[in-house]
């Protein structure tokens, strides 16, 4: 009877240790998940925030710098200055 007792107190610690251990690695699912989300939500954030600076600098761009487009759809005038022999066909009036 004392052998069955140890037994059974042995066993029900291993399953207490196994219960922990399973809700230890539940916590860092759900802790991971949390993250992940965190993460992806971050990126979205910042995704919009680019696609807005990119949007009002175009449109600065168009404001400045006329309608006038070129064959590549950029502004014709808005790298004029890069160009070391400019198009004067391209150039805005």
């Amino acid at each position: 009877m004392k052998t069955w007792i140890m037994d059974s107190a042995m066993n029900a610690t291993a399953v207490d240790t196994h219960i922990n251990a399973f809700a230890r690695d539940l916590q860092g699912v759900r802790l991971s998940v949390l993250a992940f989300s965190a993460v992806v939500l971050m990126a979205r954030e910042v995704a919009s925030m680019v696609f807005a600076l990119a949007t009002n600098c175009l449109l600065l761009v168009q404001a400045f710098h006329g309608v006038h487009v070129s064959k590549y759809a950029i502004p014709a005038s808005t790298f004029s200055w890069l160009d070391p022999f400019p198009d004067p066909l391209s150039a805005s009036s």
